[in-house]
């Protein structure tokens, strides 16, 4: 049997909106199902729960996975802050970085935030979909 690729989801896991959460859950399903994937979604796949006592252990562990993954995919979101450890952490390590909603960065760009005109230089132009990738 052989070993499916690891896909670390980078997205927000609270406050999430509904649209937010439709979207996340459609490009994991895509991962999952039609391109075969398996996919680390923090929110779903963390062992741990936020309290001020153990945020070092949630970070061990998304470490852990974005170490072992062969791709990180970004939700871009105003309310994805805590997920810019992540993508330090992905950065660092040289991963391949996969945008799921470019429509979303390209807003974010044109407001001046810093997080997405990062997004926008750091994932390689060869990797960047049209629209959402999963469409």
């Amino acid at each position: 049997m052989p070993i499916r690729k690891l896909i670390y989801v980078i997205c927000p896991v609270q406050d999430r909106t509904p649209e937010q959460d439709e979207d996340i859950k459609a490009a994991v399903s895509f991962f999952e199902n039609e391109r075969g994937y398996d996919c680390y979604l923090p929110g779903r796949d963390t062992p741990f729960r936020e309290t001020v006592s153990n945020v070092w252990p949630i970070s061990e562990s998304n470490m852990r996975a974005i170490r072992l993954a062969d791709a990180v995919a970004v939700y871009y979101a105003t309310n994805t802050r805590w997920s810019l450890w992540d993508l330090a952490y992905a950065w660092a390590l040289d991963k391949r970085i996969i945008l799921l909603n470019n429509a979303e960065i390209s807003k974010g760009i044109a407001a001046g935030d810093p997080y997405a005109i990062l997004l926008a230089q750091q994932a390689r132009a060869d990797e960047r979909p049209k629209g959402n990738i999963w469409n």
